[in-house]
């Protein structure tokens, strides 16, 4: 019994229950998350400047707006976590579309292996994806697919001898 490894299931299992009761709270914590990573490296750039300025003063002024745009947007980031969400938004739509088409190929591949085993694994595999592209589709119900899966690795992962 490793005391990592339950740590980590635990972990997974409160961020199951977390997505899947808020499933839209993921989007802006990461863009919360992304606006602070912009700003820690805005601190960095300015560290640099400051390091260089006596030296290197071209390099030490560049590192200087480097670092107020970096600021500006990690800013911008974590008071409009909209731009992230339209993102996430637009990834979910392609993927959907991908899936939707993926899905309709499979069914048709399925119907003309003639309900062969291959055939009516075409078939399931087609339904799947279907129902993938309508989760996908919507940010809400991704939430909780998440969430489900984060759920059931963390009680999967409770019971694994392996580790």
């Amino acid at each position: 019994m490793n005391f990592n490894v339950k740590n980590y299931s635990i972990i997974m299992i409160i961020l199951g229950i977390i997505t899947m009761v808020f499933p839209l709270v993921i989007p802006t914590t990461v863009s919360i998350i992304f606006g602070l990573f912009f700003i820690f490296v805005a601190l960095l750039f300015l560290l640099f400047a400051y390091q260089r300025y006596d030296f290197q003063r071209n390099s030490a002024i560049f590192n200087i707006i480097v670092a107020i745009i970096f600021i500006m947007i990690g800013i911008y980031l974590m008071l409009n976590p909209d731009i992230i969400i339209m993102m996430f938004k637009i990834l979910l739509y392609a993927m959907a579309i991908i899936l939707i088409v993926s899905g309709v190929y499979s069914i048709i591949s399925g119907v003309f292996r003639s309900f062969t085993l291959w055939g009516i694994v075409n078939i399931v595999f087609g339904v799947i994806s279907l129902i993938m592209a309508y989760l996908f589709a919507n940010p809400n119900y991704l939430g909780i697919v998440v969430g489900l899966w984060f759920l059931i690795c963390g009680i999967l992962s409770l019971f694994d001898d392996d580790e």
